[in-house]
């Protein structure tokens, strides 16, 4: 077996998420899970050629309560990912935040957007440079009538419009109307 390069390998780290990867959140923001970072990290770098160091540096109880009467917690992190493989002494910073009712999944979500931070300029950059278009990423229940609705019948629907331009164009096309 040939042993990659670390620009073979960076380059395969960098590979656009497959579509499966992404969703849409209820407000337009393209995400996806931790889950296919750490994956990204396993598949290309090895188990042995990446480490990380997760820190919680606050849990915080709010005032603000849920539907059920239960406060919320938030809590932020911060994560150092090592990445010997890809050469001595490379290695991403990020911090994260999370807000739960269960102050364990607060934590919890706090350090996976903390790793998603730090990975964000390597694994799923397209997304954080503009590059996909929420319109071609499966859409949760509520967006998929208005992206039908938007696909279908109004003029402005172009190719390669954000979100925000999409409502913007609606809302246009609703006036004129």
């Amino acid at each position: 077996m040939k042993r990659r390069s670390a620009a073979e390998l960076y380059e395969q780290l960098c590979k656009p998420l497959p579509p499966e990867a992404l969703t849409v959140m209820g407000n337009g923001q393209i995400t996806y899970r931790v889950t296919w970072v750490y994956d990204r990290l396993n598949k290309v770098l090895g188990p042995q050629g990446w480490s990380s160091k997760p820190q919680v540096t606050s849990t915080l109880p709010l005032k603000e309560t849920d539907d059920e009467g239960r406060p919320y917690w938030e809590a932020t992190a911060k994560v150092r990912i090592d990445l010997p493989a890809l050469g001595k002494g490379v290695f991403r910073i990020g911090q994260g935040g999370y807000k739960n009712t269960d102050r364990g999944n607060a934590e919890k979500g706090a350090v996976s957007d903390a790793v998603k931070n730090a990975m964000k300029g390597d694994i799923g950059k397209e997304i954080h440079m503009g590059l996909v278009n929420p319109f071609d990423v499966q859409a949760p229940s509520e967006l998929k009538a208005y992206k039908l609705g938007f696909q279908n019948g109004f003029s402005e629907a172009k190719a390669g419009k954000t979100l925000d331009e999409a409502i913007d164009a609606d809302s246009y096309q609703t006036k004129r109307s």
